[in-house]
């Protein structure tokens, strides 16, 4: 009765780890050194200027940003 219940082996922590890490590095190297062609400088600048980027207009991350740009 004293015993408490063990929910995740250590082999499933050690899955769990390794798939974290893994993930987080593809993820790492993968990123743009910079900002893109496509639509980033379009994003940042309709954030910056308070306006609405090209339609459909992305109203929750227009407002989001516009909270947490200044």
């Amino acid at each position: 009765m004293g015993l408490r219940p063990r929910y995740f082996s250590r082999t499933e922590w050690l899955g769990f780890w390794i798939t974290t890490i893994v993930s987080f590095a593809v993820y790492v190297f993968t990123l743009a050194p910079n900002v893109t062609l496509e639509d980033s400088g379009e994003f940042l600048t309709a954030g910056y200027h308070w306006g609405v980027p090209h339609p459909p207009g992305y109203p929750a991350w227009a407002i989001s940003v516009n909270l947490f740009e200044r």
